[in-house]
């Protein structure tokens, strides 16, 4: 798929002492921040999706083996989250990605700003 920031993205798992892959997960396009929930064992990835895009999206993976067990999709480009893991919600940063001769969508200037919360319960 594509090169460059917004190609779709992936998050690798690697063993600490050999410094091994132990999976590679392929995740939403230009992933920007993760948070993990210790708790439930869950890692959280926000993605900025297709600049030219209304949606963003957040990926939910198994904290130890790495498997993809959800993708959510965000009303903008999510840039930034973080994860209660005793409420199992999860806030998400939105903004606007402007990019060299874009035009922003009405979609894009409505989430510019915005954080949305997950309820993952």
């Amino acid at each position: 798929m594509g090169g460059g920031p917004y190609a779709t993205g992936i998050v690798g798992v690697y063993d600490t002492l050999s410094g091994a892959a132990i999976a590679v997960t392929p995740v939403g396009r230009g992933p920007a921040a993760l948070a993990v929930d210790a708790l439930h064992g869950h890692v959280y990835v926000a993605s900025t999706g297709d600049p030219r895009g209304a949606t963003g999206s957040v990926t939910i993976l198994d904290a130890a083996s790495g498997a993809s067990l959800e993708t959510l999709s965000v009303p903008g480009h999510a840039t930034n989250l973080v994860v209660d893991p005793r409420t199992q919600h999860v806030a998400v940063a939105l903004q606007a990605l402007v990019t060299t001769n874009s035009t922003l969508t009405d979609a894009q200037v409505a989430a510019a700003g915005k954080v949305v919360v997950l309820d993952l319960r």
